[in-house]
Order: C-alpha cells, then structure tokens, then sequence
C-alpha cells in the first residue's frame, strides 16, 4: 500500500522530511530496534519465533499507516509515506531468509538493494529518492483453488 500511495501522492518520489511527531518517532524507534531482535531469535534457531517478531512487526507497520491515513489528507504526509518505505525495506531484509524471491521483487519495486542485515534498522531510503512501479507481491488464493489443492491431494 506505502508504495502505490507514494506512486500516486507523489509521483514515486520520497517526499522531503517535516518535524517528526510522537507517532513518527515512536514508529522510527520501532524500524530502527527490529533487526536485532530478530536476528537474535535466527541465531538461536528460533525461526518460528522470529517469523512471530517480523508478523508483529508488519502488524505495527500497518497500525502506523492507519493512524496517520496518509491517503485522507493532501499535506502532511511526507514523515507517513518516507517512514513506510523504509519500513517496507526493512521488512524486505527481515523477510530475505524466509521469501528471497518475494523479497527480492520488493527490492526492483523500491528501486533498492535491500542491504546486508546490520543495515535493517536504518532509515536507508531518503527524500528524493525514486521508486520503481508498484506491483502486487503476493496473490490472494480463492477458497475454491484451496480445495481443489486439497481434493488432488487426497486422492
């Protein structure tokens, strides 16, 4: 959603920065503090529970863009869509060990290289910056193919 609404406020471009609010700050805190935990959590093979951090993570991603409605307003946007772009970079990072192929496309769209992992929690992406055409990552599965699947397998 972050990329298409930066395609479509702003031509694609990441906005310039304004004061940040609590909200902002709170949810650059939250960028900036994930990688390690979940880096701790793969260290420890704990890949269930670091899925359950990037899950949750997403989750508060998605409270932010809610919160601030970036799609209502016509100014005041810019800390919303620079902070979700990063974010989505971040997410793409967390995510490389579990959906490479997804995250990968995630990078063409950002028109990024997605970093190593040390670099997750940085707000890497700054104004100016370009992205390329949104596309959908992930299709939504019909109920219908699902129990096709499931018929083909017991039989």
């Amino acid at each position: 959603r972050a990329l298409s609404l930066l395609q479509s406020k702003a031509r694609g471009i990441v906005p310039e920065l304004t004061k940040f609010d609590d909200a902002d700050t709170k949810f650059a805190e939250k960028i900036k503090s994930i990688a390690p935990i979940v880096g701790q959590q793969i260290e420890k093979n704990e890949l269930d529970k670091a899925l359950k951090s990037i899950l949750e993570f997403s989750s508060s991603c998605n409270e932010y863009f809610q919160h601030k409605s970036p799609w209502k307003q016509s100014v005041g946007n810019e800390n919303c869509l620079y902070l979700a772009i990063n974010a989505a970079r971040t997410l793409g990072i967390l995510l490389s060990p579990y959906i490479p192929f997804s995250t990968q496309k995630l990078a063409r769209q950002l028109n990024v290289e997605l970093g190593k992992w040390d670099s997750a929690g940085e707000l890497a992406i700054k104004p100016k910056h370009e992205i390329g055409k949104p596309e959908i990552l992930f299709k939504k599965i019909e109920k219908e193919h699902i129990q096709e699947q499931k018929a083909k397998l017991k039989s």
